[in-house]
Order: C-alpha cells, then sequence, then structure tokens
C-alpha cells in the first residue's frame, strides 16, 4: 500500500473517531436535557397542586347566607376538580419520579396520597353543604352563617400538602444540582 492508501485510510479511521466521538457526546447530551425535562415535569406538577389548594382569603362572601353556602360550595367543588385532575397528573409523576430514586419517588407518592386526603376532606364539606342546599337538612341563616363552612379540617391538611409539596420540589432541586455539578 502507499502512503497515500495509508494517508487515506488513516483520515477515515480519525474521522470515525471523531463521528463516534460526537456521538456519544450528542447521546450524553439528549440523556441529560430528558432528564431536566422530567425533572421541571415534576416542580411544575408540584406548583400545579399548590395552586390548587384553598385558601380562605380567596373565598367570597354574599349578605344573603344561602348565596354564601352556594358559593362556597361551587368553590369548594372547583378545587376539589383541580385536585383530582392533578392527582391523576400524579399517576405519570410517580412513574417518571421512579427514574431519580427512592427519595424523589417516596417524596412524590407522599404528595398524592396528601393530595387525596385533602380531596377527600373538601368531598366531605361539599356533601354537607350539598345535604343544606338540597333541604335534606333544615338551618336556618343564623344557624349557616355561624356553621363551619371550611371545617378546621381542610385548613389543618394544608400543613402537609404544604410540607409535601416543598419536600417534591427540594428532592428535584437537589437532583438538578448533583447533575450540574
Amino acid at each position: 500500500m502507499e502512503i497515500t492508501g495509508w494517508l487515506t485510510l488513516a483520515a477515515v479511521i480519525v474521522a470515525l473517531g471523531l463521528g463516534l466521538s460526537s456521538l456519544i457526546q450528542t447521546h450524553r447530551l439528549q440523556k441529560r436535557e430528558r432528564r431536566e425535562r422530567l425533572l421541571n415535569e415534576i416542580i411544575e406538577w408540584a406548583v400545579d397542586v399548590a395552586k390548587c389548594r384553598f385558601e380562605d382569603k380567596s373565598t367570597p362572601s354574599f349578605q344573603n347566607s344561602m348565596q354564601t353556602l352556594i358559593s362556597i360550595h361551587r368553590f369548594l367543588t372547583g378545587i376539589s376538580d383541580n385536585l383530582e385532575r392533578q392527582q391523576r397528573r400524579g399517576t405519570y409523576i410517580s412513574k417518571i419520579s421512579s427514574i431519580f430514586g427512592k427519595n424523589m419517588n417516596t417524596a412524590v407518592v407522599r404528595l398524592m396520597k396528601v393530595v387525596q386526603d385533602y380531596i377527600d376532606v373538601l368531598d366531605k364539606a361539599m356533601y354537607e353543604e350539598e345535604n343544606i342546599l338540597t333541604g335534606q337538612v333544615k338551618l336556618s341563616d343564623e344557624e349557616i352563617e355561624r356553621m363551619d363552612v371550611f371545617p378546621k379540617k381542610i385548613q389543618n391538611i394544608s400543613k402537609p400538602l404544604d410540607e409535601s409539596i416543598n419536600k417534591v420540589i427540594e428532592e428535584a432541586t437537589k437532583i438538578k444540582t448533583k447533575d450540574i455539578g
């Protein structure tokens, strides 16, 4: 083989090496970007759950106690519906969180459980309100006004919900920080 043949062979080998190196680097970059995208999706889900939570100051109020009760019932129904959507989305999030290890998956599963507890408390409160609104339970306007339309259980479950949301975001941030370093 002449020198030109050897140079051509060497050039082909170098080109293949560079191509393979580029391919490996591209694969690593795609894998890192996919992890980043999935972590962002987990964080976005946790933030969306946080947006659904009950805040006493955001409830409407009217002069008539029955109008107030109707409005509050609609308000709680909206919160419950939003949380149920996030619960269904959480099933997918739970599957992808397992990619990132036990701590992340545990945080997501815990948040899903707290969301379900929250939905259960809201459903119970709405059931009691429905009984009043449909006339199955008779209360005077004064009794309705004194009634705890936002049971303490709703307010009490807000803390575990916030803690679980923060834990999911914290775990995702730890993984992102570790991936960068």
